[in-house]
């Protein structure tokens, strides 16, 4: 059994990067693992990879990459003239660093274009998990470890679940993210975004089939917990609140955080979803999770495509967690690459 060094690929964009965004620390780190032969990344921003990222070419075969060293870091300038040149079957491994959107369709053509390799997350996995009809296939094995949540087509369908609470309810677009078209809907309140049923009708022609979750009313202050898991274990948790007046806890709509201890209520709903994860080759992914009316957490979203709050945790916290990530991505490839020659060798044999 041959033991070799695995060559990894980062699908990323910079024209989304900023000077604290993790893949840096990241990215470095892999390349340094004892493990990895090298890391490429290749960028959306680099007009020569419009074939593989915009036109979705089916005989795309020449990436232009920049090999990640020590100096890996952010940075406004780009020359894209001096990246290498190599091709899919150069690379063991991708890891797809991108953020949304993205879409489905895209997704599908980079699974088509590596059919044979490792990656985190898996593309397919990640079509299915990233959509909010997701969330309700894991309430029979989650339990109250998730908020009721019912797939609506119609007003009538949203108005028959909402008179089940009487803090009414939030609708989710199914592809939304980072807050984005999330609404609260109670009747004849100031505190909500819809007020009646005319109302929803209308969100729903805008926005199509939504997913419509309780709304949660802890006894303390609401928070939303940003919980990171990676091969189920919890690496951390960054406690977030929302800005004055408003009920949203994401960054993105006005939120702070900080960072939080890591509780046995955060742990356990990781064991208890992780396989459900793994089955959708879901490696690296953070759970969003509310206060419920007992004041335990129970999940509200899960995000599995470009992972945020890693470095913001590290820097709080001082825990080398882009590391422990790094590492931990590098074994599974690894451990992959040695089953891979297993086989070969028994076939030889």
């Amino acid at each position: 059994m041959t033991k070799q060094k695995s060559r990894v690929l980062i699908l990323t964009d910079s024209v989304g990067h900023s000077f604290d965004d993790s893949l840096f620390p990241m990215a470095v780190h892999l390349s340094e693992n004892p493990l990895i032969d090298a890391v490429y990344v290749a960028d959306r921003a680099d007009p020569a990879n419009a074939g593989f990222y915009t036109n979705l070419d089916v005989g795309f075969n020449a990436f232009s990459v920049r090999k990640v060293n020590a100096l890996y870091a952010y940075t406004t300038e780009h020359d894209f003239a001096a990246r290498e040149k190599i091709t899919a079957d150069d690379f063991d491994a991708v890891w797809i660093r991108i953020d949304h959107p993205v879409s489905a369709e895209f997704l599908g053509y980079v699974r088509a274009r590596f059919p044979n390799h490792f990656i985190m997350n898996d593309p397919q996995g990640l079509i299915r998990t990233m959509s909010k009809e997701f969330l309700p296939e894991l309430a029979h094995s989650l339990g109250d470890m998730i908020p009721a949540a019912v797939l609506c087509n119609t007003a009538e369908e949203v108005e028959a679940f909402k008179g089940r609470f009487s803090k009414g309810v939030v609708l989710k677009q199914v592809l939304s993210y980072g807050g984005k078209g999330v609404v609260r809907y109670r009747d004849d309140t100031d505190a909500t975004e819809l007020h009646n049923k005319k109302e929803v009708a209308d969100y729903l022609a805008e926005n199509g089939m939504c997913l419509v979750m309780e709304y949660l009313d802890p006894p303390t202050e609401q928070s939303d917990n940003r919980v990171v898991v990676m091969n189920g274990e919890v690496l951390c948790v960054l406690k977030r609140t929302p800005m004055d007046g408003g009920w949203l806890c994401n960054i993105t709509s006005g939120g702070s955080a900080v960072n939080d201890m890591i509780t046995q209520r955060e742990i356990d709903i990781a064991k208890r979803l992780d396989p459900m994860m793994r089955e959708n080759g879901i490696f690296l992914y953070g759970v969003d999770m509310l206060l419920n009316s007992k004041g335990e957490r129970v999940i509200s979203e899960i995000n599995t495509l470009n992972v945020g709050g890693m470095i913001e945790s590290e820097l709080m916290s001082g825990r080398p967690l882009t590391k422990m990530i790094a590492d931990a991505l590098a074994i599974i490839i690894g451990a992959r690459d040695i089953n891979a020659d297993s086989k070969e060798e028994m076939v030889a044999a």
